[in-house]
């Protein structure tokens, strides 16, 4: 694979956000001998159905994916520049609608307060807060990235609805995952190991630590899975969704068992899909995933717009063709 973020690895990341949040949506929650019982092992879209009578769509994508949205279009409308107050402004209009039943109830409180400053919630643990960190990540993708003005996006990223340091330091250990991913900065196989050296977090750093370890003893990803438990579901959602990418032959190899591993496994595959997408590539995702995707067009407009300003932001190592091989 060539070492450089194209527009066909954008589009794959972007893609493989959206194709891992619908996977895993419909089976969160449930643990893996549930999904295992009523659905086998998770290789293709399920609907999920409410009890109000309201249903969700197979390859339909939730929350994690449109506030990734929200992110980008931001980024892409003032040439890089980040502004949160019209992210939270989209946020809110979610936040009125169908996307509401996804959000945190946390979350949900800070977007319906008005007042100045706003309520922002001390909670360490929902992985969509941690998963805003993939936006960031994308669009600081180069081999050398300015590490401070990712960290203070990340911060103004999460600190729309939350307030923690500890929600900082995840995002930010997805944001460098991506941006690492994307541009092709590193050997995946060790991506978990240097992640933790990157962060203070002691209870992240130790996941990531103890998990690179089962790594490098060939321990299989379902395993890696199971094994993992910090009591921070967003810790485990965002650790075991990296280690998913990286023991990845294929990008459906991630994204198919991050959604069978049960939890929190619409943050995990999304996350494993959008790391998998930017490193296989929108060609190495089955067609069958992408075109049972509803609401694919929507991502598939926003690639080349976010892919010219991730060029605008780093303006070097970046190339309009595909990858040579």
């Amino acid at each position: 694979m060539a070492g450089r973020a194209t527009q066909e690895r954008t589009l794959g990341a972007i893609l493989g956000l959206g194709i891992g949040d619908a996977l895993g949506m419909p089976v969160a929650g449930l643990d893996p001998a549930t999904i295992r019982q009523r659905f086998g092992r998770i290789e293709e879209y399920h609907g999920l159905d409410f009890e109000e009578g309201v249903s969700l769509a197979p390859g339909e994508f939730t929350d994690e994916t449109e506030i990734a949205l929200c992110i980008m279009e931001t980024y892409t409308s003032a040439n890089g520049v980040l502004d949160p107050e019209l992210i939270r402004a989209r946020m809110q209009f979610l936040s009125r609608g169908e996307s509401r039943r996804w959000m945190s109830p946390e979350t949900r409180r800070s977007l319906e307060d008005e007042s100045e400053p706003p309520y922002r919630s001390d909670a360490i643990d929902d992985p969509e807060v941690a998963l805003r960190g993939i936006a960031i990540g994308l669009i600081h993708a180069a081999p050398e990235y300015d590490r401070v003005r990712l960290q203070d996006d990340v911060a103004q990223v999460v600190g729309l609805t939350h307030g923690r340091r500890e929600v900082v330091e995840l995002a930010t250990v997805v944001a460098e995952a991506m941006v690492r991913t994307l541009a092709d900065t590193g050997d995946r196989q060790v991506l978990l190991g240097e992640l933790g050296r990157s962060t203070d977090y002691r209870v992240l750093r130790e996941a990531l630590g103890s998990t690179q370890r089962l790594i490098d003893s060939s321990a299989t990803i379902e395993d890696l899975i199971a094994r993992v438990h910090t009591d921070n579901r967003a810790v485990d959602a965002v650790v075991t969704g990296i280690a998913a990418f990286v023991t990845a032959v294929r990008f459906e190899d991630a994204v198919f068992a991050a959604a069978t591993g049960g939890g929190e496994t619409d943050s995990r595959a999304a996350l494993s899909g959008a790391l998998s997408g930017a490193h296989f590539g929108a060609g190495g995702i089955p067609q069958l995933l992408i075109d049972r995707l509803e609401g694919r067009i929507y991502l598939t407009l926003a690639a080349p717009w976010f892919y010219r300003t991730i060029q605008l932001m780093t303006g070097r190592g970046i190339s309009m063709g595909r990858d040579d091989g």
